[in-house]
């Protein structure tokens, strides 16, 4: 039979003063009523206080500790990590992609920051991974170029500008974006260019011209190779358009 008396309703706290509800108090074996002295609140506050206490006077040593336990147990810490990942690989994926959407600047920032202090490591790691992966990286790269022939000529493009020390870049989307502003039409003789079109850059880039947006047009392939790297005023000039 338990020593509790259940005819208690309230009582007073000894440390807030405040009569509450004898559910407001945890149950204790060695109270004399069968409860703590202190409220529910007053408890916890006092254990938490606690806590922080004894861990600034005593975080070194926790750390260390912790430390330690943490080597002696890889497998078991690796054990737990994985069981818990396969039980919430969607609460996981969710919580990852907020605090992305939360934090996007500052992981950018740290990204570059890190990327630029390791720059010779990561091209190492690369250079060693291609080596031993050949088939497989120029199966995915070939898959990639296939599903992205944009981007694919982007690349290409910024790769000639900075063979030529050329200032400017543009993307996939600037292109699409000049498709729709010249209606579809060959820049020059304003055929339709629907089912192909050439990059073209008005002052060409062995010119002096940039790779910047402000600086393409798009060209039917006849008038991209007839124009090739001539000055915009000299190959309309050759067209008749300009004295």
């Amino acid at each position: 039979m338990s020593d509790i008396d259940i005819t208690i309703v309230s009582k007073v706290c000894t440390q807030c003063g405040e009569d509450k509800p004898i559910t407001n108090f945890y149950k204790s074996p060695t109270g004399k009523d069968g409860f703590k002295t202190q409220c529910s609140k007053c408890y916890n506050s006092n254990r938490i206080s606690y806590r922080k206490e004894y861990y600034e006077e005593n975080k070194e040593k926790l750390f260390a500790d912790r430390k330690e336990w943490n080597a002696e147990n890889k497998e078991l810490i690796s054990e737990r990590n994985r069981a818990w990942y396969d039980a919430n690989k969607e609460y996981k994926a969710e919580y990852d992609k907020m605090r992305r959407d939360k934090n996007k600047e500052a992981i950018s920032i740290k990204r570059k920051e890190w990327n630029d202090a390791h720059k010779e490591h990561n091209r190492e790691v690369q250079r060693i991974y291609r080596e031993k992966n050949r088939e497989k990286t120029a199966a995915n790269l070939k898959k990639w170029c296939k599903a992205n022939p944009e981007r694919r000529a982007v690349h290409y493009r910024t790769k000639r500008a900075m063979r030529n020390s050329a200032p400017g870049s543009h993307t996939a989307n600037d292109i699409l974006n000049l498709f729709a502003l010249q209606k579809k039409k060959c820049a020059c003789c304003l055929k339709s260019i629907k089912n192909g079109y050439h990059v073209d850059h008005v002052i060409p880039l062995s010119r002096g011209g940039s790779n910047d947006k402000y600086n393409l047009q798009l060209l039917c392939a006849p008038c991209n190779l007839s124009k090739s790297a001539k000055d915009p005023i000299e190959f309309n000039q050759s067209l008749g358009l300009l004295l």
